[in-house]
């Protein structure tokens, strides 16, 4: 007989006695279908009265189980051959975040506990954090996307005035599952907007998407928000600036996380180099921003493209009604008069190689990791390749991404900020040594010669 079949049967008495000071604490049997978990830390939903069981050792009697100021009453916990189980009502008295829950014995015991708003296991649940921005969530299993035409990015921004922008300041544990299969399109074309400009296609719906800027399945993580221990696999994003698998701007913290070579980034902008870019993970890592331990494969990026009147890669055409009866200025192809609404932008505003970022490099605003880094980059890996800037005659090698030195970007700032540290570009043969990942924790991911690194459930069950 296996452990898991000694342990439930065990837990279906009719009375699990716990080894209790006061004697006679007792609980319902657990269910066997339920599922124990058997690391000593545990994920529930708040307000739940579903009981939770976890695999622990507790020695002595217990005298008592608390989480902060609510402490479990007799009959609403037991301790049955190495399994406490807590009663849900119990349970449903702890508010969501982050909580220990402490059993008081000879030797007491904290158990890390995730109190969530959600424990997120469709596709919808995975749409419908925008309902609840500063909620807590773990991911439940690998979350499938292609159900959602086109995703809708989590957070909302409008412009820096704007007192309806409200930041993803929540926590998302992904446990180690993936979210994959999700298209997150601002146009329907890379190298246009119009699309978004007639209302047709399945551009986004909010309001504060459809500008294009900031685009990533997280629209703005703020200084609060954290995401970790998350896969991101065949996630396809198009913006118009500042884009990135994870997010387009990131404000809070990312860490423990792989972006896989089925990903891709898009952009349509013209101003590249001046703080519109794009990064395998992120568009922009702002200020109060800290990314660490994320490993990207991603090798897809493109800038413009053919479509719409675009006849060559890296040409974007704009249309906005600002356009009729414009005149002179430096659009491309520009038609004078009051019903032209569109603008051409392409290598005439931005010559290849005379433009440089700033740290000096001639980028075109395409960057393997991070568009530009005004905070801080550690411990993180990329994938390098090559790419072909528009209008070159030759590709040439990709940066991981850029800082910003206030003496060759004065317009955005003349402070020097942002940090990359111990940030590697390798190849993928050089990805799949062990020795490339010393600055990783081997208790989150597992780090072998000869494979890419893979991340360890937090959060696991008795098999």
């Amino acid at each position: 007989m296996n452990q898991k079949k000694t342990i439930l049967l065990a837990l279906s008495s009719l009375f699990l006695l716990s080894g209790c000071g006061d004697g006679g604490n007792q609980l319902p049997p657990l269910d066997p279908a339920e599922k124990v978990f058997d690391n000593g830390k545990v994920y529930f939903e708040a307000g739940s009265e579903e009981n939770v069981s976890v695999k622990v050792e507790i020695k002595g009697d217990i005298s008592s189980v608390s989480c902060g100021r609510s402490k479990a009453e007799a009959g609403q916990y037991s301790y049955q051959d190495g399994v406490l189980t807590l009663g849900g009502e119990f349970l449903k008295s702890i508010t969501a975040g982050e909580k220990d829950i402490r059993v008081s014995a000879s030797k007491s015991v904290s158990i890390p506990s995730l109190v969530c708003t959600k424990v997120i296991k469709t596709a919808e649940d995975f749409q419908n954090i925008n309902e609840d921005l500063d909620g807590t969530y773990v991911l439940g299993n690998d979350i499938d996307l292609s159900s959602i035409p086109n995703f809708e990015p989590l957070g909302r921004y409008v412009s820096e005035e704007d007192t309806s922008n409200h930041y993803f300041h929540g926590i998302l544990e992904g446990n180690g599952h993936t979210v994959k299969n999700g298209n997150v399109y601002w146009s329907d074309d890379v190298g246009s907007n119009l699309n978004v400009y007639n209302g047709t296609g399945t551009h986004f719906k909010d309001i504060a998407h459809k500008n294009g800027d900031n685009i990533g399945l997280f629209q703005i993580i703020g200084s609060a928000g954290e995401v970790r221990n998350v896969n991101f696999s065949n996630i396809k994003v198009r913006g118009r600036t500042i884009v990135g698998v994870i997010a387009g701007n990131l404000a809070g913290t990312v860490y423990n996380c792989t972006i896989d070579s089925s990903c891709k980034v898009e952009m349509g902008t013209h101003f590249y180099d001046d703080d519109c870019n794009m990064g395998g993970a992120f568009g922009i890592v702002g200020g109060s921003g800290n990314a660490y331990n994320i490993v990207s494969n991603l090798t897809s990026e493109t800038l413009g493209g053919y479509g719409n009147g675009a006849e060559q890669a890296g040409v974007y055409v704009d249309y906005d009604d600002k356009y009729k009866s414009e005149s002179g200025g430096n659009g491309w192809d520009h038609v004078d008069g009051p019903t032209c609404n569109w603008w051409k932008f392409c290598g005439v505003d931005k010559e290849n190689g005379s433009v440089m970022d700033s740290n000096g490099a001639p980028s075109n605003g395409q960057y393997a990791f991070v568009g530009k880094c005004w905070g801080k980059v550690s411990n993180c890996v990329a994938q390098s390749f090559k790419y072909a800037p528009m209008n070159a005659t030759s590709s040439r090698d990709i940066y991981f991404g850029q800082t910003h030195i206030g003496s060759n970007k004065p317009t955005s700032g003349e402070t020097n900020m942002g940090t990359l540290e111990n940030c590697k570009m390798l190849s993928l043969d050089d990805m799949k040594k062990a020795s490339s990942y010393e600055g990783f924790d081997t208790s989150v991911w597992n780090i072998a010669d000869g494979k890419l690194p893979t991340l360890i459930e937090q959060y696991s069950f008795l098999a």
